[in-house]
């Protein structure tokens, strides 16, 4: 079964959560609540792992920012005119029983952005995989292949039909990189069946809720290469959250994390990340095998 993307997005939160000594502070949400609703109800709003405090709060993608607490009611009240779709985030209903994270480290909104970094400057040795089958046609010998997953950049195998079943390799045709027309050249008969494989780059994630495989057009192995490249640009923060202005402060938080964990674990983890991507990109590579053809 394919992840989603807020699979996803949870994977990279443990991962980054497990380099550091800090975990977010969470409560659960008592009741539902409206795009519109200024105020909300928690279970707890004190308590040493879990509660809320005043600030950013994150619940499943929208961040709110909280003005006031009520220990005894477990009531919030939010900022008037930014309190809801704070930082650029949609305001959204929330059902009762979903998280709350006060003051989260690594919000999921940012972590969306990253990762669909990760997709953009994975291409072109990951790429999407697309088929698509018609007839050959004449005199036009044009076709427009679907762009589900962006502009089609090339094509990876082309073949057509005989009447008794064979199926032939096209020697002869060209696609436009402008707009993805995919142009046949002699060789193949008319009217019989004709399939292609051509590229795209991969997709980028809309919603928590996109399918990985659907949506991006990746391999499902490749999964991994995206959390691994969010996590590593992630890292180097460990380094900067704990920077003190007090040198006592920095001796004495020295003992639990050394100086520069941070950076050091990015490149470790960075270069998991540049393995893995060449791994995936020559498996790919021995899957759909780039063929030459003659372009006219």
């Amino acid at each position: 079964m394919s992840p989603t993307c807020g699979d996803l997005l949870d994977e990279i939160k443990a991962q980054l959560h497990g380099w550091g000594s800090t975990q977010d502070r969470i409560t659960p949400l008592s009741a539902d609540i409206g795009p519109t609703d200024t105020q909300f109800q928690v279970d707890f709003t004190f308590g040493q792992a879990v509660g809320i405090t005043p600030g950013v709060v994150e619940i499943d993608s929208e961040q709110l920012y909280v003005v006031s607490t009520d220990p005894n009611t477990g009531i919030c009240t939010l900022a008037r005119g930014f309190g809801r779709g704070y930082s650029d985030t949609t305001p959204a209903s929330h059902s009762a029983g979903a998280s709350i994270v006060s003051r989260p480290k690594f919000p999921r909104v940012w972590l969306l952005k990253q990762i669909n970094e990760v997709i953009g400057s994975v291409y072109p040795s990951l790429y999407a995989v697309n088929k698509y089958q018609t007839v050959v046609s004449f005199p036009s010998n044009t076709y427009t292949l679907p762009n589900t997953n962006g502009t089609p950049m090339s094509v990876v195998d082309c073949q057509w039909q005989d009447p008794i079943g064979n199926w032939h390799k096209c020697f002869s045709y060209t696609i436009d990189p402008y707009d993805g027309t995919f142009r046949l050249g002699s060789g193949a008969m008319i009217g019989r069946p004709l399939r292609i494989i051509y590229v795209t780059q991969p997709r980028e994630f809309v919603a928590e809720t996109d399918d990985y495989v659907t949506q991006t057009g990746l391999p499902l192995s490749a999964r991994d290469v995206l959390t691994l490249g969010v996590v590593a640009t992630q890292l180097p923060g460990l380094d900067i959250s704990r920077a003190q202005v007090s040198s006592v402060e920095q001796q004495d938080r020295s003992r639990v994390v050394p100086p520069n964990a941070g950076i050091t674990a990015s490149k470790y983890v960075e270069a998991l990340f540049q393995n893995r991507l060449q791994n995936e990109a020559e498996s790919l590579r021995r899957q759909y095998r780039p063929r030459m053809a003659r372009s006219f």
